[in-house]
């Protein structure tokens, strides 16, 4: 999927979800990409490899922002794209005695690389949507 039809897709995703108001449920996630094992994501690098994970850190060197309450409406081998909640440190006066900052998130997980151990693949990148804008990540 090209830049600028995934960033409409995510777009038009948020815009539905808000003017919904429903959540997807998790066991509700579908694949675009049958017979093929979904990509899996973990924690930073660390913690078992899952599929629809409930929370996801975003910045791993100190995990201040965060996905938490996520639910997912597609989950296959090449994207997933799920809503949920960021958490985000505003980092005032500094990010030690920081305040966290909540808001609604879209999330587009994309760019799969295979695992070491040649078992699938692992996400390597994350959109994050919100009424801030747009922010790339490497989970």
């Amino acid at each position: 999927m090209n830049r600028r039809l995934r960033a409409a897709a995510i777009v038009a995703v948020g815009i539905i979800a808000s003017a919904t108001a429903v959540a997807v449920p998790v066991s509700a996630a579908v694949t675009d990409t049958p017979g093929v094992p979904p990509a899996l994501m973990d924690q930073c690098g660390t913690g078992p490899l899952v599929t629809e994970p409930s929370r996801m850190i975003l910045t791993c060197g100190d995990a201040n922002n965060r996905l938490t309450d996520m639910s997912w409406g597609l989950w296959s081998a090449n994207h997933a794209i799920g809503i949920g909640t960021e958490h985000i440190n505003m980092c005032e006066p500094d990010c030690a005695r920081g305040t966290f900052r909540s808001i609604p998130a879209l999330v587009y997980l994309d760019q799969p690389r295979p695992l070491p151990n040649g078992q699938g693949s692992r996400f390597s990148h994350a959109t994050v949507v919100t009424t801030d804008g747009a922010e790339s990540y490497l989970p």
